[in-house]
């Protein structure tokens, strides 16, 4: 059985501005334990792409929102989730789009974005569904191995296929949905990790040494980590047993 308590953590770099670099924590359900972690970033200094930015997690937000307002009580928890993340994708897309084109201004607003929907099932199993437009990275840490959600660039040289959110009309996404085990923690980053950075990590969250905190992980992995858009963290609790209060032993 999957705890209900969450553990959800972030580090933005203290030079970002809310125009360059947003998130967002919520239950989209109004259950414990249910929550989405949601980072947009811009993907150049232009003003458009900041427009992007905040557009583009504002119209996600709500498209999860309504998605699960009408879909949840008629699907599997799994099934809702993929679903959901995918029509949030594309809401967020669409309108970002749209509203570059109706500004003349098409193709030139552009976000980074990335989510994770976690939601416990009713059988007390659950999973983590992650998704990205961009090339940010996502790992999940399981009894002091990490493991990555999506196979990554093999160097920070080599030029990522040029995928934003808001650019055309049409975006690729990828998602990965991954059983939870209890005292699982994911690990969702803005920017693109080296091959030595993801050393680091592997060696920040081994076995044997206390956790670390997600700013503490972003000012290693980062050569300038003020400029870091988001990191963000979550934790999943071990199961607990609640007593009443007038249990007696």
């Amino acid at each position: 059985m999957i705890s209900s308590h969450t553990e959800c953590l972030v580090f933005r770099g203290p030079e970002r501005s809310l125009e360059s670099s947003s998130y967002v924590f919520f239950n989209p359900v109004g259950e414990p334990g249910c929550t989405v972690m949601a980072g947009s970033c811009a993907a150049h200094e232009s003003i458009g792409s900041r427009v992007a930015c905040r557009l583009a997690l504002a119209h996600f937000s709500q498209a999860l929102l309504d998605y699960f307002t009408r879909n949840a009580p008629t699907k599997s928890r799994e099934d809702s989730s993929v679903a959901a993340i995918e029509n949030a994708f594309r809401e967020a897309n669409r309108s970002v789009y749209q509203f570059g084109h109706s500004l003349a201004a098409g193709g030139r607003l552009a976000a980074v974005f990335m989510s994770l929907v976690y939601i416990p099932n009713s059988d007390g199993g659950a999973s983590f569904c992650v998704g990205r437009v961009g090339s940010g990275p996502a790992y999940l840490l399981r009894e002091g191995s990490l493991f990555p959600f999506f196979e990554a660039e093999k160097s920070l040289e080599q030029v990522p296929t040029e995928n934003y959110l808001g650019t055309n009309s049409l975006v690729s996404v990828d998602i990965a949905n991954v059983p939870v085990e209890p005292g699982d923690r994911v690990l969702l980053f803005s920017e693109r990790l080296s091959e030595g950075a993801v050393n680091d990590l592997e060696v920040l969250l081994s076995d044997g040494r206390p956790p670390s905190s997600i700013e503490e992980i972003s000012h290693v992995l980062f050569n300038d980590p003020a400029q870091v858009g988001f990191s963000f963290s979550l934790q999943v609790g071990q199961p607990t047993v609640f007593l009443p209060v007038s249990a007696r032993m």
